[in-house]
């Protein structure tokens, strides 16, 4: 009987919802103009660059970029980067998602550019700015192969932010192979094909329910 009930509760379970595919952007920057390789050849100003799925400020455009680790989760030849001796270039890195992607799910690499380890902080908000996830990644210096992958998983991300946490602060610092991953929707199974998976749980009921009723009528007698 049991093993017949959970069949019933798997049926109309599956008669209500059932997941889709979810929807996955993959950003590498590698579709821009060829980048400068240094930060001093890079603007004099932050480089906002937006695509349908976010927008990414603070930082600038660096093609076959120099000092930074040559490994397989960057792909040539653009990443996006800030450093303390870029002009004007900020501290903090930002990725903004856009409103009618919205994401559960946000990773890249992130690559350290100075000699030492620096400790890095990654963290996610929610359209209210309310801070939804936070990690700190301490990253090995950029002659040790010296970067980290980043993974926040939190339901309304709206926006990320990369922020050096040196001291002093200078920062130097790249991303690439940006993952953004929508959650999977859940849709309504099509009428005509839930009327079949209904029909069988009503007759599955209707069963169990006269099973019942001679049991108890067998123990009455």
């Amino acid at each position: 009987m049991t093993s017949k009930l959970s069949v019933l509760i798997a049926a109309l379970a599956l008669l209500i919802t059932h997941s889709a595919q979810a929807a996955t952007a993959f950003i590498t920057f590698d579709d821009l103009p060829l980048g400068p390789m240094t930060f001093p050849e890079a603007m004099p100003s932050p480089q906002t660059i937006t695509y349908p799925q976010a927008t990414f400020s603070g930082g600038a455009i660096l093609g076959y970029a120099t000092y930074f680790p040559a490994q397989g989760f960057a792909t040539a030849p653009n990443i996006y980067g800030t450093a303390w001796f870029g002009d004007n270039l900020l501290e903090t890195m930002t990725i903004t998602i856009n409103p009618s992607f919205p994401t559960s799910e946000v990773s890249f690499s992130l690559f350290n550019g100075v000699i030492p380890s620096q400790a890095y902080t990654v963290s996610a908000f929610n359209a209210s700015d309310t801070l939804l996830i936070s990690h700190q990644y301490v990253i090995p210096g950029n002659g040790n192969t010296g970067f980290a992958i980043v993974d926040l998983l939190a339901l309304g991300i709206a926006k990320v932010t990369i922020t050096s946490d040196g001291v002093p602060s200078e920062w130097d610092f790249v991303i690439d192979s940006i993952t953004l991953t929508q959650p999977p929707p859940l849709q309504a199974v099509p009428l005509p094909a839930a009327l079949p998976l209904f029909a069988t749980g009503v007759g599955v009921l209707a069963f169990l329910t006269r099973r019942k009723k001679k049991k108890i009528a067998g123990i009455a007698a």
